[in-house]
């Protein structure tokens, strides 16, 4: 019997939360489950619903991505145990032109002066979901994709909808090809060449498994991305010219003689390859010790690549020779150049921007924003736009790096667009796209000279004083208004979550607490994304009390035992109670000592858990114990690669390898298939986890089981899709993907993260 289903446990409060979706239907499963396939002979349990689910139907995986990175596009939901099933369709509602244009109000300021706000804001339009980096067209038509399973065509004066396109699946960010076509990738392994006159299709090309973004030649050839093969494709007709096979590939870049660029993951050999745009063959490639990037190809033809081993290469595009290195503390995402010759590397982790000399290769500046960033756009003025994930966009000076203005947006935002007259297209998860005018927001009157805009406080917007002292009040935002990036701005009701102390509310747009969502408890904190998450724990647990089970650890452990007081960290928040010991006598049964660890001191000597012990005896302490071939070497890496090939369509900077923690996964996994899911949650001293309950094999993990988690979210209530909240947390830096296959075949995965 196949399981279809997929279950998280999280650390957030005196017992560990393990919340499951392990439901058991006869024939259909409710929106957001899955099924375990008890169903029917005829019928089996639902895949991944949309608002209902129908036996056999699945939900569109939400695809996602960010021009010139990568897009993960994967299929949306998995066949019950028994009779039919499979992937299926789920449609929602259509986007919708936003307000009209937003002008300012007039009003006497207190002097001769009469004022006039002008706000960068030009329009809006509103998906009923997240929307993506949109694409420009040379007429200036903006194709903008969303989690709504509709690619959008958008007049850029007003914002209006020209037409949708509705797909079965969730949509990649488009490319834009020749004869009028516009391509995009969607969840159900499919790509559609769309008409870009009025939205029709007018040819498609299937696959066998999960599509990134297409990419178009310089001859109008499309590179069509799947998992593992990367398709060149007629344009006029979608019949396939070549195809190149290698792991974990992700959106091709194109240099300026039309070399294509392909990420490729090997085991063992992370690299980008060259290839020969004629037929596909290889002409060089370079290797790199981490996951590599879609990279940049620079005005002069130099290819930048990003990678996770803190380093960026600079390559010669014509056999790949590195020229020079940038190395930061931080992975890198994809880079972009400014007007004035600037390389811009954003370090997403560390939440700051470098801006490096390409001639002397030493970063001149330098900006740090408050969460996450993304790629930057470079405006027509120079201007540098950062999305940042503390909710605003930021444009900076490309000559120092300091803030010029910025636009705030209550929710996370990927890469904006920037078209031929200057606008700035800002996409956000809201689902809203925002129209923003070149120049920064300003005040200007009858008989003043003008100058910036800035808000004197939430509510009133003030001007700038001649002798550069301050500001001065010079009109009060309507009510139901707040002052924002200089302008007054309507309020939206429950715009986005946040704290209250220790309890986390909607707020409104403009800042302002409304309903009560939850109150965190005490083991826990509100966190700025407006959720309870768990707290350091070490002060309290230097050493456990008599009461042992007072002692609360992260993860699931408790001290249960009143002979373990000596509680350690292992990294981050994750605490371990154990006991000092010199022999396996000195500890509980179901523990070992490790008397001998290497000369890794801060393990020898203590008790551990079994599959623990194991673990740090022969794979960290390499003290002897038995190597083998590891059989999930290859499924490893291509876990974590979908894993942030889902995220970086989200603007979200990729999780590291959790190497050291992946053999006690497969333990937690191989304990997961005999006493049930989480059944050691915490033995690998993970933060969180995901697991994947007896699948029929490793295509159907990676393939089926990711992408379906990743399709509960986003979504207003938290026990919906914690799957998703854990696979898009910010929380957490790294990833172990642990494997066990039982004797009938099937897979049972724990993702654990940290």
């Amino acid at each position: 019997m196949q399981r279809v289903g997929f279950l998280t446990a999280v650390t957030v409060g005196v017992v560990g939360l393990a919340v499951g979706c392990r439901n058991t239907h006869e024939g259909s499963a409710p929106a957001g489950t899955a099924g375990e396939g008890h169903g029917s002979d005829s019928s089996a349990s639902a895949g991944f619903g949309g608002r209902s689910g129908v036996a056999g139907s699945g939900a569109p995986a939400d695809t996602t991505g960010d021009a010139g990175r990568g897009e993960a596009v994967a299929q949306g939901g998995s066949a019950g145990s028994r009779g039919g099933g499979g992937p299926g369709p789920s449609t929602s509602g259509g986007g919708h032109a936003g307000a009209a244009p937003q002008g300012g109000s007039s009003s006497t300021g207190g002097s001769d002066c009469q004022p006039t706000v002008a706000s960068p804001l030009l329009w809006t339009f509103s998906a009923t979901d997240g929307v993506k980096t949109p694409i420009i067209a040379e007429d200036g038509t903006i194709y903008l994709s969303s989690s709504d399973n509709r690619l959008y065509a958008l007049d850029p004066s007003d914002g209006s909808e020209k037409w949708a396109f509705v797909a079965a699946g969730g949509v990649s960010v488009p490319a834009i090809g020749r004869d009028g076509l516009v391509f995009v990738s969607t969840s159900n392994h499919r790509m559609h060449a769309v008409d870009s006159s009025d939205g029709s299709e007018r040819w498609s090309f299937d696959v066998e498994e999960g599509l990134y973004a297409p990419a178009v030649a310089q001859d109008g050839t499309v590179l069509l991305p799947s998992y593992h093969v990367l398709y060149a494709l007629d344009p006029t007709d979608g019949s396939e010219r070549w195809s190149f096979t290698s792991n974990a590939l992700t959106t091709p870049a194109v240099t300026q003689d039309g070399t294509v660029l392909v990420p490729a993951n090997d085991i063992g050999a992370f690299r980008l390859v060259a290839l020969d745009p004629d037929d596909g063959s290889e002409l060089w490639s370079f290797p790199t010790g981490s996951y590599v990037a879609t990279p940049l190809v620079g005005d002069d033809g130099t290819v930048y690549l990003p990678t996770e081993d803190n380093a960026l290469y600079a390559l010669s595009p014509a056999t790949g020779a590195p020229q020079w290195s940038f190395n930061a503390e931080g992975a890198m995402y994809t880079p972009a150049l400014s007007n004035n010759g600037l390389l811009l590397v954003p370090l997403s982790f560390e939440h700051t921007l470098y801006a490096v000399n390409r001639t002397t290769h030493a970063p001149l500046w330098s900006f740090t924003a408050g969460d996450f960033i993304d790629t930057p756009a470079v405006g027509t003025d120079g201007a540098i736009y950062l999305p940042s994930n503390d909710h605003h966009l930021y444009v900076l000076d490309p000559s120092d790096g300091s803030v010029r203005w910025s636009f705030p947006i209550y929710d996370n935002v990927n890469t904006p667009a920037v078209g031929a007259d200057g606008t700035v297209y800002q996409p956000s998860w809201n689902g809203n796209l925002y129209a923003l005018s070149l120049s920064q927001p300003g005040v200007t009157d009858l008989a003043c000279t003008p100058c910036t805009a800035a808000c004197a406080s939430d509510t009133e917007l003030g001007r700038c004083l001649p002798d550069g002292s301050g500001y001065e009040v010079v009109m009060s935002c309507s009510s139901g208004q707040a002052c924002q990036g200089g302008a007054c701005m309507d309020c939206v009701a429950e715009d986005h979550r946040g704290c209250v102390g220790s309890e986390v509310h909607w707020f409104d747009s403009c800042g302002t607490a409304g309903t009560l969502i939850e109150t965190c408890s005490p083991w826990q904190k509100c966190a700025p994304n407006g959720y309870c998450q768990a707290t350091d724990v070490g002060s309290r647990c230097d050493e456990c009390p008599s009461d042992a089970t007072s002692c609360r650890l992260t993860g699931s452990d408790v001290c249960q035992d009143s002979s373990l007081k000596t509680c350690i960290g292992l990294g981050g928040d994750s605490m371990y109670c154990t006991a000092s010991c010199v022999s396996d006598a000195d500890c509980p049964s179901s523990m070992g000592c490790l008397v001998d660890c290497g000369g890794r001191s801060e393990y020898e000597g203590l008790c551990w858990r079994t599959s623990q012990y194991e673990w740090l005896r022969d794979v960290l302490c390499d003290t002897g114990g038995t190597t083998t071939v590891d059989p999930f070497a290859q499924a490893r890496i291509d876990c974590v690669a979908r894993i942030n090939a889902l995220r970086a369509g989200e603007g979200l900077p990729p999780y590291e390898q959790w190497v050291e923690a992946e053999a006690c996964a497969d333990a937690q996994a191989e304990a997961d298939a005999t006493d049930g899911a989480h059944a050691n949650f915490g033995d690998c001293d993970e933060a969180a986890q995901n697991t994947c309950p007896g699948w029929a094999d490793l295509d159907a993990v990676l393939e089926g089981c990711l992408q379906a988690m990743w399709d509960e979210g986003p979504g207003d209530v938290p026990e919906e899709h914690v799957h998703y909240i854990i696979l898009s947390s910010t929380e957490y830096s790294r990833v172990a993907c642990g494997f066990y296959q039982m004797p009938s075949g099937e897979i049972w995965a724990s993702q654990d993260f940290q």
